[in-house]
């Protein structure tokens, strides 16, 4: 007896191209989320820079070391690597539709 997802199975090509649909959108929203987050992160560690920097006169470049900061170049890091790790799959994803598309026989010929 077969069980009853194996008598109408999805047709590889339309499995194939919603899931590499899906893969394409959520690389995308991987990338501008990942990229969105480490600029809001930087841009705030910056300010907050700032305003430490007019309150003591020690300069741009001190070498003080707390918490906060410690915490926001983890955080932003984190996120940059995560914005670079899906823009390669963004690339990758578009290579192989690319790859994929230009095989098939033309739609009016």
């Amino acid at each position: 007896m077969t069980p009853a997802f194996s008598r109408h199975p999805i047709p590889t090509s339309l499995l194939s191209l919603s899931s590499r649909s899906a893969t394409l959108v959520l690389a995308a929203l991987g990338t501008t989320a990942n990229s969105y987050a480490t600029y809001k992160i930087l841009s705030a560690a910056l300010y907050h820079r700032a305003l430490d920097n007019e309150s003591e006169s020690e300069g741009l470049f001190s070498w003080k070391v707390d918490g906060a900061r410690a915490l926001a170049v983890i955080v932003c890091a984190y996120f940059f690597v995560g914005a670079i790790a899906s823009a390669v799959g963004l690339v990758g994803v578009l290579k192989v539709r690319a790859a994929i598309t230009s095989n098939r026989p033309p739609r009016y010929s």
